[in-house]
């Protein structure tokens, strides 16, 4: 008998314990609205004809094609495929740090070809295309 007390008093508790999680959960949340769509804003733009701070048409891009931004010197590498030149700016202030022509990457090897022999000053196709 006291085996059977011990158990209703058991069933009784958990049963207790059970309504009155259920009474403290209350009503379902209601689902969180959705949030306005982000929108992009025009924070600025960097002129290429000429780059700022620069003169003379030897500084204008022609055609830009790629980018990438170097956050250790805080820099902004951009290629000309037209002019067959490469820019360093500032992303911040868009000045020209420095300009790289084709023939500064003549006598570079590639990545990956330490074994070929370094292309000479007239292999013109190292700079054909900067994309």
């Amino acid at each position: 008998m006291k085996q059977v007390r011990t158990r209703l008093w058991a069933i009784a508790v958990a049963t207790t314990l059970g309504a009155a999680a259920l009474g403290t959960v209350g009503a379902p949340a209601s689902a969180v609205s959705n949030p306005p769509l982000p929108t992009l804003t025009l924070d600025r733009t960097i002129t290429s004809q000429p780059w700022a701070g620069s003169t003379g048409s030897a500084n204008k891009a022609l055609d830009l094609e790629g980018s990438a931004y170097v956050p250790g010197d805080n820099s902004m590498w951009v290629s000309d495929d037209n002019g067959d030149r490469i820019f360093e700016i500032n992303p911040s202030t868009g000045a020209l740090k420095r300009k790289l022509v084709g023939l500064d990457f003549q006598g570079i090897a590639q990545l990956g070809t330490a074994a070929l022999p370094i292309p000479t000053l007239s292999d013109s196709t190292r700079t054909d295309d900067f994309e």
